[in-house]
Order: C-alpha cells, then sequence, then structure tokens
C-alpha cells in the first residue's frame, strides 16, 4: 500500500537535489472548485478511504504547493494527466 505524500519525504528530497533539479510527482489532485461529475465523486470516495485507512486526504494543486513550499520546494507546474491524476513538478525554492 503506498504512503501518502508528506513533507518529511519531501524535505529529504530537496536536501539531496542540485539548484537546477526538477522533482516529478505523479498524485491524485482534488479540483480546487469540487463538482459533481464523475471526477469529483472518486475524490470524494478516494478522500473518505485515505481518512479511515492512511494518514491522509486527496490535496488540491493549492494545498500541494503549501505542502511542497514547507518542504523548501516551489510547485514550478502542474499538469492534468487521465482522471484526477496530475504531474505535479517542483524546483528548489530559491
Amino acid at each position: 500500500m503506498a504512503r501518502p505524500l508528506n513533507r518529511s519525504v519531501l524535505t529529504a528530497c530537496r536536501r539531496v537535489m542540485a539548484p537546477h533539479a526538477r522533482l516529478v510527482v505523479i498524485e491524485l489532485v482534488a479540483d480546487d472548485t469540487p463538482g459533481t461529475g464523475p471526477e469529483a465523486r472518486l475524490t470524494a470516495l478516494m478522500t473518505l478511504y485515505m481518512l479511515s485507512v492512511l494518514p491522509g486526504r486527496e490535496r488540491t494543486s493549492r494545498e500541494f504547493g503549501a505542502l511542497f513550499d514547507a518542504a523548501g520546494l516551489r510547485l514550478d507546474s502542474v499538469r492534468r494527466l487521465n482522471g484526477p491524476k496530475a504531474l505535479l513538478v517542483a524546483v528548489p525554492d530559491a
């Protein structure tokens, strides 16, 4: 079972990153403005699952930005993939 992305993991990554490096993460990313369609329902179900089984929940791109900031990284881009998954690219914060 995968563990949720957290600040200590990102901080460890940041510590070993070169100044020009990029950290690429594929995660489920909730919409900043939740809707009622199939993707919103999937996100709600995944959030309930994560709250009951793991110490986490689905995050929005803004929440991921704050998480990366806390680890000394800057969220450079978010590219939506299929469904609720997204490719998050972070760089060291100068």
